[in-house]
């Protein structure tokens, strides 16, 4: 009875540090992993060493997909090891073993809840979690002015979102911009960048850039692909109109334990940057350079002029403080009689004109004089 009352005790104390500490880590563990039932997944596992660990390991990560489950799993391999552990000990002995071993768990409890480093990482996969489905009120409630200044690499995930929900001409100079470089940092070329660039891409309604970003993302991981990345392919195709390509990974996503029985949902909220017309007429233009603010002006000029597009522009020339240019730009854009000007737009406005320029007083006037 009371190895049953200690197992329990052990159980709901992992599960309850998993899930308070690092549940968006868990989920993203699962979205690298792969495990697929075809031969040439179990081949190739099985070419590398230690393949039976990485076997098991991987079928085990799946489950996270699913939130509250990854920590049950981790809690109830916890406690198994436990009880295995504790067999040889009775009485007196099996006290002093759970002692031990509920120090070892406070400790690592202590860590979780402590480490700056787990808890920066625990950030970083909870941005990419919910811009990956598109949460984007759930990202700004992580990725804060303040969370911003002290870890930088949560701010092109929130200004991603301030576009998405209309916000950026508003919040844009709340958070710490520097540059351009801001929107889509050009040293980002590791899985996390990437997997960035094919949300951002996606948003800009650029599918096959989008496309690409993501197998270069899926290049990085250990299997070439992942859970995360098969189900952006499936789900990107789709969006395409490539019901074929769609249909081959859906089926290479059956073969795993998980998916054939549940599908993967679409994002509750859509990306809003472009038309399905636009996204299938993307390929058309010849636009996709380095340079993520020429493929924003670009696309506008080639006649995506949605309004996402054109905040992401406009608010790129004023992170790059060239007043000339968005005056350019916001002569050739259509501004309908009684529309609002948001309060960055109508400083810059103001600044621009030589008559108004002692009227201009605000945030994107002290930026622009004082960066």
């Amino acid at each position: 009875m009371k190895r049953a009352l200690i197992s329990l005790l052990l159980f709901l104390v992992v599960f309850l540090c998993c899930q308070c500490f690092i549940p968006y880590t868990l989920m993203q563990q699962e979205s690298f992993a792969l495990f697929l039932t075809t031969p040439d997944y179990i081949r190739e596992t099985f070419s590398a060493p230690w393949p039976v660990s990485h076997l098991v390991g991987n079928f085990i990560v799946q489950f996270f997909h699913f939130p509250y489950l990854g920590p049950a799993v981790l809690a109830l391999l916890v406690t198994g090891i436990y009880l295995l552990l504790s067999i040889p000990f009775h009485k007196k002995a099996l006290l002093l073993y759970s002692i031990v071993f509920g120090i070892i768990l406070c400790s690592g409890a202590v860590v979780l809840g402590t480490n700056d480093r787990v808890r920066r990482l625990e950030r970083l996969n909870a941005v990419e979690y919910q811009a990956e489905h598109h949460q984007w009120q759930q990202l700004l409630k992580i990725a804060t002015p303040q969370a911003t200044r002290h870890d930088r690499s949560l701010l092109p995930y929130a200004l991603l979102a301030l576009a998405e929900t209309g916000e950026l001409p508003t919040q844009l100079f709340a958070y710490p911009i520097h540059s351009i470089d801001d929107f889509y940092p050009e040293g980002w070329n590791d899985r996390r960048g990437l997997a960035f660039g094919a949300c951002l891409y996606e948003c800009m309604g650029l599918t096959n850039e989008a496309i690409h970003k993501n197998f270069q993302a899926g290049d990085a991981l250990p299997h070439g692909a992942s859970f995360g990345t098969l189900r952006t392919l499936m789900r990107l195709y789709r969006q395409q109109g490539n019901d074929l390509l769609a249909d081959k990974y859906r089926a290479i996503l059956a073969h795993s334990t998980l998916h054939g029985k549940h599908p993967t949902p679409t994002p509750t909220t859509p990306c809003t940057a472009a038309t399905a017309e636009q996204r299938n007429d993307s390929f058309r233009s010849l636009l996709i350079t380095p340079d993520y603010f020429y493929n924003v002006t670009t696309l506008i000029a080639h006649g995506a002029n949605t309004p996402i597009l054109i905040d992401r522009s406009l608010c790129g020339l004023l992170a790059r403080r060239d007043l000339a240019h968005f005056m350019s730009l916001w002569n050739l854009l259509p501004h309908p009689e009684g529309e609002a000007i948001p309060p960055y737009y109508r400083e810059a406005l103001l600044l621009a004109n030589p008559a108004t320029q002692t009227e201009a007083q605000g945030a994107y006037t002290n930026y622009f004089m004082h960066p």
